[in-house]
């Protein structure tokens, strides 16, 4: 049986500050996230989390990307800036929105990936039948320049979706383009034009009821915030380390691990990893970091014997060192127990910009210790 994990709660003010700077460094963030109350976790960012950490545990070294489709590690999601949101105007048989969203949280190291816009469109009116439901095309575009006195935005069409409103459900436009070009220079951000264009007169009357890119006037804020629109970006920030694979040492020590009961109680306890149960209320951190609570991360520790047996994962540097100690142990030290294999996780949380963001953080895990 492990041992019981160390309590942070018990630990040094001063430590667990140096705890928290450092931790931060690891997370890449320049100071602790102080979210404003109310902060809303959008549901696909929850479903995200829960389908990545779902897609991998100690067992699967594979996973160490957070989506690994556009070779991610990071997923932000960015709601619109209220203060710039122009709102609906009419423009003949067509309706249009401009949408403006603050991408600062990113920063000019990252790579970015992947971008979508992502717009709910709701069931529509139950007297349609499905062959005669009016359908719409739902544009993006991204605005090159904005409207000034009388002259027209200048825009790029960046993706383009027939829609018929038979169900509730979230359509994803690729605006990947556009932010490229805001990540490269900031200043030329003039935000996404979201057009619909009906397909017939009666769906001209209906589009308007069932895509969700303003709030309506009795719509409460809290049901806005989940249905408003949402720019969802993809991007890499360089620090993931390629995993190596494991030696044919490392492999067998799941299976010698079952073979090592002994009657006998050693005096000094052999390398092996032991529990370390980490959680984020502790250094107060539950108020921006939305899922895990917390996480095993366990340590290892132990007495690498003279004998170093398969299941203590000892390189051959090791074996030699041992050896040479054996002999002279003024002449170097024993090799030492620590990790040789981990695992990372994935944090959902609100960062120091306010934005719902879900990271995959490597080597958070120890799934293995030997002797090195």
């Amino acid at each position: 049986m492990l041992p019981s994990s160390p309590q942070l709660t018990t630990a040094d003010p001063v430590i667990l500050e140096t705890l928290e700077r450092n931790l931060l460094d690891l997370f890449g963030l320049s100071r602790r996230p102080k979210p404003r109350g109310g902060v809303h976790v959008p549901r696909f960012m929850r479903e995200l989390y829960q389908q990545h950490t779902a897609s991998h545990s100690v067992h699967q070294h594979h996973w160490h990307r957070v989506h690994p489709t556009y070779a991610a590690n990071t997923i932000r999601s960015f709601t619109q800036e209220p203060h710039l949101h122009d709102g609906m105007s009419q423009l003949g048989s067509e309706t249009e929105a401009h949408l403006h969203f603050n991408i600062s949280a990113m920063l000019p190291h990252e790579t970015l990936r992947a971008a979508e816009l992502r717009v709910l469109t709701l069931n529509a009116n139950q007297t349609y039948s499905q062959e005669v439901l009016p359908a719409y095309r739902l544009e993006v575009h991204d605005v090159i320049s904005p409207r000034k006195n009388r002259q027209e935005a200048i825009t790029r069409l960046l993706d383009t979706r027939v829609v018929r409103s038979q169900r509730t459900l979230w359509e994803a436009l690729d605006v990947g383009p556009a932010l490229q070009r805001w990540h490269r220079r900031p200043s030329e951000n003039h935000g996404l034009l979201v057009r619909l264009v009906p397909s017939s007169p009666t769906a001209a009357g209906e589009q308007q009821k069932h895509v969700r890119l303003r709030r309506s006037i009795r719509q409460q804020h809290a049901e806005w915030q989940g249905e408003q629109p949402m720019l969802v970006t993809y991007s890499d920030d360089g620090k993931e380390k390629k995993k190596k694979p494991r030696t044919d040492r490392s492999r067998r020590s799941s299976k010698s691990k079952n073979k090592r009961t002994r009657s006998k109680k050693r005096k000094h306890p052999r390398c092996r990893r032991r529990q370390l149960s980490v959680h984020f209320e502790d250094v107060g951190w539950n108020d921006w970091i939305v899922a895990p609570p917390g996480y095993e991360a366990y340590y290892c520790q132990g007495e690498c014997p003279s004998h170093l047996s398969d299941h203590l994962n000892a390189t051959n540097h090791a074996i030699v060192q041992t050896l040479v100690n054996s002999v002279d142990s003024q002449a170097v030290p024993k090799p030492c127990c620590v990790p040789t294999d981990l695992l990372p996780i994935s944090m959902l949380y609100v960062d120091e910009y306010g934005e719902v963001t879900l990271k995959s953080y490597q080597d958070m895990v120890v799934i293995a210790c030997g002797c090195r």
